[in-house]
């Protein structure tokens, strides 16, 4: 059974329509790749997904339960959490302050006793600590814990994000371009993160743009065009599809066996005589 079921999910702003009819189905344990050109309507569907934007039409279903709409931190609660394109991170605070935020969502106590301090709380909230240690020794940057975000490199702030959302004990975790902006050899260390923690059990649902680390990472993708689902299905057969390689290219399919190619999925060179 999946541990992550999205139906028809509808979303026009407007009037203009950004997303029809969208499925996506994802198992535990697993990578399912979400891809598609600029403004297929991938950022929109994991806003729906995860609570930030409430879809015209669709159910969201996460362990059989239907969370549709519900705000992020109801999702957080049910183990679905993400990340961002765009950092959100808060620069003057350290590295475990920003992965306490993360982690406070699964302390037991109320406004009370946080404001008085009382024991429970201070119990809790050194639980909350330990857990956001274990969160950065995942990705592997326990040792910058008290440094300042906004003093450390790209590359590093994106494990501080990754970090944040393990902190919460996701069942699923949606990861928005993880990869952009990254070296080489950040993209290789964020590729073994991520087979790390599907070993773990934990499902991944990834929206990135660099094809490599979606061809090696993903046992399924799903490709996006224009707000519909065109294609599903594992990483061999995604990139000789010639619906999505037109809808890639922008093209009509027949034009793009002649001559010297980029392939638009895999990026690499061929040449058709």
């Amino acid at each position: 059974m999946a541990i992550l079921e999205v139906t028809k999910i509808t979303k026009a702003f407007g009037g203009v329509a950004a997303l029809s009819n969208a499925d996506i189905s994802v198992e535990q344990g697993t990578v399912k790749a979400l891809i598609g050109p600029n403004g297929a309507g991938k950022t929109t569907l994991f806003n729906c997904i995860s609570g930030h934007i409430r879809p015209d039409a669709g159910e969201v279903r996460v362990g059989g339960k239907n969370l549709t709409g519900v705000p992020p931190f109801v999702m957080a609660e049910h183990g679905l959490t993400r990340t961002f394109q765009n950092l959100e991170l808060f620069a003057d605070l350290s590295v475990i302050e920003n992965v306490l935020v993360g982690r406070h969502i699964r302390m037991p106590v109320g406004a009370i006793s946080a404001m008085l301090r009382l024991p429970r709380y201070e119990r809790e909230e050194r639980r909350a600590r330990d857990g956001a240690m274990v969160a950065l020794e995942r990705v592997g940057i326990a040792e910058l814990a008290e440094c300042a975000v906004g003093s450390l490199p790209y590359g590093k702030q994106r494990l501080v994000e990754i970090a944040r959302a393990l902190a919460t004990e996701p069942i699923i975790l949606l990861l928005d371009e993880p990869a952009a902006g990254l070296s080489a050899g950040e993209a290789d260390e964020l590729k073994e993160l991520v087979l790390q923690i599907i070993d773990e059990g934990v499902a991944v649902v990834l929206v990135e743009h660099d094809m490599r680390t979606v061809m090696s990472l993903a046992h399924e993708i799903t490709v996006l065009d224009a707000g519909r689902v065109i294609a599903v299905g594992p990483p061999e057969k995604i990139q000789n599809d010639p619906e999505v390689i037109a809808a890639y290219l922008g093209t009509d399919v027949t034009d793009v066996n002649k001559g010297e190619q980029v392939h638009p999925i895999t990026q690499s060179v061929t040449i058709k005589k």
